[in-house]
């Protein structure tokens, strides 16, 4: 959650709305890996052969949210807007960690 925090009470429809977006993001990736061009977005290397990589590799392909999870929910923005395609990118595990301290 970005190194933000959530109140207690809000813990459980945190912990919902996270889980409807995963829900949904998880929907969506095939679709997002058939049009992907291959490209790191945010830095625009190529890395579609990385998919071959351990998982936990800092290099592998993750999804990311351009518009964050956390940043769905402290603003009210409705889970499927968060999990749609147009919000769906594709980048290094390790810049997905490293945008996620920022």
């Amino acid at each position: 959650s970005n190194g933000d925090w959530i109140k207690t009470e809000d813990i459980s429809d945190w912990n919902l709305y996270k889980n409807i977006v995963r829900t949904q993001t998880s929907k969506n990736k095939k679709e997002l890996f058939d049009i992907w061009d291959g490209n790191d977005y945010y830095d625009g290397e190529y890395i579609r052969d990385n998919i071959n990589l351990h998982h936990f590799n800092s290099n592998y392909p993750t999804i990311d949210h351009k518009i964050s999870i956390y940043n769905g929910f402290t603003n009210k923005i409705r889970p499927e807007e968060i999990s749609d395609i147009s919000n769906l990118v594709i980048t290094k595990r390790i810049l997905n960690i490293k945008k996620g301290k920022n």
